[in-house]
């Protein structure tokens, strides 16, 4: 239900709203809102980020959410 925003740093012109979501927690199932598209990490043309699955009663208990998930996260501009 979980991932967690990786951004890659390999490019030679990062994208800054890319590079402030890294290790940011999101919502498979929406992504993250980064200039008013909600996008998964790797989406983009010549994006290379990547995201981690965070897996619940692993990560985080069950039924929980993982630690420093927000909202207010989802929503970069």
């Amino acid at each position: 239900e979980f991932g967690e925003w990786r951004h890659s740093g390999a490019g030679k012109h990062p994208r800054p709203k890319h590079k402030k979501a890294d290790r940011k927690i999101f919502r498979i199932a929406k992504g993250m809102k980064i200039e008013g598209k909600w996008i998964l990490p790797g989406e983009e043309i010549n994006c290379r980020c990547v995201w981690l699955a965070k897996i619940a009663g692993v990560d985080y208990p069950v039924g929980g959410v993982p630690k420093g998930f927000k909202e207010e996260y989802l929503e970069l501009q």
